[in-house]
């Protein structure tokens, strides 16, 4: 390789160090700034007894048009119905409007964030259509939308989306409430997921609090404030598009629930927020039911457990006069339930939280679960209540502390005017070290590539000078070649010129110089040289 390509080499080295230096850095700045700009805490609306869900808003477009969706674990699509939408229901919003233009393609890279449907056919729009098993179904289109993640709404946050555009809808989709529904499955192609990978959030994590009336959401962070101890127990995901854990005990008062001969019960267990209330096996459930009645038909707690009835679709419920005595019964006689999960994390399930409130016309409520021809348990959002579900899909780990899901973050926020208490800056908690992600690997990628660059930029300074010298001791040493040359000429002209007897100098006839003499004058070059 000559010199002229060892340049080009290190110029196209520089060049491309210097591209990618940039664009890791604007990168960066992107992470950075949507990480301070984006507004990753919502404020949750709903219960698991009236509208029977709990949900979040979005803000659609330039306008902020606003959006109620349906936060499930359970589901993959986001999406709500749009002005595209030939046969939806009435809902809290109404229809957003879209740009036909916004409508994205197969052959987009955002649309295989999100879908599945394309097959390789790239020339044809970006779809989804998806069924639930009670009957529901949707349909529609991915459009490329500006939204905002937040309580309120304001252009300087917004960031672009490939969201759902809903254009049929069948059975609850129709009759519900919330406009749309976020899903927040365990999938590369979920709401969180599909932030993470724009580069909005810094940590694939979320986490749904309820409380018997709303809640919070948080996506990226968790709200370590709002927990009621430092004592967050984790559990191991199992690789599957649901929040699938092992489950390997229930109890009742101390009491085994339908344990095997090793002392376990075994069974996987999801967890949905999209489902209203619990469903477990039936034999499991059926016991669950009886040692509860057992309470209840103590000496000391009859006739304070209020009328039991069974509702075909919501199991085994009560009944009372007034309020007072129903909430008597569920703080001082009905059990705690407590479900022991994987590495012996007991997660306590007191009565004020599984209950369902059914009263209708009178004071009563529901257990909140019900048997179930299954093998697995399947938590909805009354297990949920007054704990913070914290979702952590790059570790595949899920965790839950007891929390005040009615938290008032904004409050504390404000008051701080920073997102350091939010997040749960400086806690000693170890088990926060499961949402440490590789987030600096771009920054350590940008130093190596700027040690680089400046090491590349030294050596070309180096070799420049170095070939600027050479050059220079070459033109020095012609000049030398020259001076010498001149002065063996001039001292050969001496010698042979002839004074004429009238002393007027006569040239005489200079003979061609033998070998002898180009001998002489070579070897006196190279003394010269070497001189030099």
């Amino acid at each position: 390789m000559n010199i002229i390509h060892f340049l080009i080499y290190l110029i196209l080295l520089i060049k491309l160090s210097i591209e990618i230096t940039f664009q890791l850095h604007q990168i960066n700045a992107k992470n950075h700034l949507s990480l301070r700009n984006l507004h990753t805490l919502s404020t949750v609306y709903g219960n698991s007894h009236d509208l029977n869900y709990y949900y979040a808003y979005l803000y659609l477009g330039k306008e902020g048009k606003k959006q109620s969706y349906i936060l499930d674990t359970g589901s993959s699509v986001t999406t709500s119905p749009c002005s595209l939408c030939t046969n939806c229901g009435r809902h809290q919003n109404g229809l957003y409007e879209v740009i036909q233009d916004n409508i994205l393609r197969c052959d987009m890279e955002k649309c295989n964030y999100v879908s599945n449907t394309c097959g390789g056919m790239l020339n044809r729009d970006c779809e989804f259509s998806v069924s639930y098993s009670e009957g529901s179904s949707i349909s529609g289109k991915y459009i490329n939308q500006l939204i905002r993640f937040c309580d309120d709404y304001s252009n300087e946050n917004t960031f672009e989306f490939p969201i759902g555009c809903t254009n049929r809808e069948t059975h609850l989709f129709r009759t519900q409430l919330a406009d749309g529904i976020m899903g927040l499955q365990n999938t590369e192609k979920s709401f969180p997921s599909v932030l993470h990978r724009l580069g909005m959030i810094e940590n694939n994590v979320f986490s749904l609090c309820f409380g018997q009336e709303g809640g919070f959401f948080a996506i990226g962070e968790i709200i370590f404030d709002a927990h009621l101890n430092n004592n967050i127990s984790y559990m191991n995901l199992q690789n599957d598009k649901f929040y699938l854990v092992d489950l390997y005990n229930v109890e009742i008062n101390g009491k085994i629930v339908n344990i095997n001969e090793r002392g376990r019960i075994n069974y996987n267990a999801i967890i949905d927020s999209g489902t209203t209330i619990s469903y477990f096996p039936s034999s499991i459930a059926n016991e669950m039911v009886n040692i509860i009645k057992e309470i209840c038909n103590k000496e000391e707690n009859k006739n304070k457990c209020g009328n039991n009835t069974r509702d075909r679709e919501l199991g085994d419920c009560y009944s009372f006069n007034n309020k007072t005595n129903m909430f008597y019964a569920i703080d001082n006689i009905f059990p705690n339930i407590t479900f022991v999960f994987q590495d012996n994390n007991s997660f306590v399930w007191e009565p004020r939280n599984y209950y369902f409130d059914n009263s209708g016309h009178y004071p009563g409520f529901c257990l909140g679960f019900v048997g179930e021809n299954t093998r697995r348990f399947t938590f909805g959002g009354t297990f949920m209540r007054g704990y913070d579900f914290i979702f952590n899909k790059k570790d595949s780990k899920i965790g839950f502390v007891q929390a005040n899901c009615n938290y008032d973050y904004k409050k504390k926020k404000d008051s701080n005017n920073s997102n350091k208490d939010i997040i749960g800056t400086g806690q000693n908690d170890n088990n926060t070290n499961v949402i440490s992600e590789n987030s600096n690997k771009y920054d350590f990628i940008e130093i190596i590539l700027s040690v680089l660059l400046v090491v590349s930029i030294v050596i070309l300074i180096i070799f420049s000078v170095f070939m600027l010298m050479k050059k220079f001791r070459k033109n020095f040493q012609n000049k030398d070649y020259s001076k010498a040359e001149i002065e063996l000429s001039e001292e050969k002209s001496k010698n042979d010129l002839e004074i004429m007897p009238n002393n007027e100098p006569a040239l005489k006839k200079v003979d061609i110089p033998n070998k002898e003499q180009k001998a002489k004058v070579v070897q006196e070059k190279e003394i010269i040289n070497n001189k030099t």
